[in-house]
């Protein structure tokens, strides 16, 4: 009995200090209120679609949407739970990038698998993209390195302060953990549901999952 609820409790830990740095990531990085920058527009159709005020009258709630994924997961919490729950989706994703990259890392560098070079670099990454926070802030180098960690050229980024389809992105990461776990179809799937949230991410799954077949193959 106590042999089967050691994998269990091993879990339950596992997830808990998932949440944990999920958390202080999400802090560290801050998130902006609600419907800032252009997170209305991303918006404007799930809620249109839950009966948020008029906007079912909007013109361009009535157009083709071009996020029906993302557009359902907002019409579904706004309509079954509260808007509150938005900074908690943005929280878990940054949760999920923190993850990856400190699971990539731990199988390149072996030695941050040891508690303390790991807590070390988990440290390290959060205070990188604390946006607020000496010494890497934004105020204190003039640059956020943070941003410049996970943004690509023409500004584009995988998350920002606002919970959007983009903020899915993580997942491609999250993806080439998976593949190095030595789960190619799992990896290939996760890739995937990133290009669901935002079609964007398309060219970046089919990349990915083609790398992973001649990895494979290989």
């Amino acid at each position: 009995m106590s042999a089967n609820l050691r994998p269990q409790s091993r879990k339950l830990t596992s997830i808990a200090l998932f949440l944990v740095l999920a958390a202080v990531f999400g802090i560290a990085f801050t998130q902006w209120p609600l419907y800032s920058e252009n997170q209305n527009t991303k918006f404007l159709q799930g809620l249109a679609g839950a009966g948020y005020g008029h906007l079912e009258d909007d013109w361009l709630a009535n157009t083709l949407d071009p996020l029906p994924a993302f557009s359902f997961v907002v019409r579904m919490t706004y309509a079954l739970f509260a808007e509150p729950l938005f900074y908690v989706y943005h929280a878990l994703l940054l949760g999920i990038y923190l993850y990856s990259i400190i699971g990539i890392a731990s199988y390149v560098y072996p030695r941050l698998r040891d508690t303390g070079p790991r807590a070390v670099f988990i440290t390290l990454i959060i205070a990188l993209h604390a946006s607020l926070l000496p010494p890497f802030s934004s105020s204190v180098l003039g640059v956020s390195l943070g941003w410049l960690l996970q943004a690509g050229v023409a500004n584009q980024y995988l998350f920002n302060p606002v919970f959007q389809p983009s903020t899915f992105g993580v997942l491609l990461v999250l993806s080439i953990y998976v593949f190095l776990r030595g789960r190619p179809f799992w990896a290939a799937f996760v890739a995937a549901i990133a290009a669901i949230f935002h079609s964007t991410y398309l060219p970046s799954a089919a990349v990915l999952t083609l790398a992973y077949v001649l990895v494979t193959f290989w």
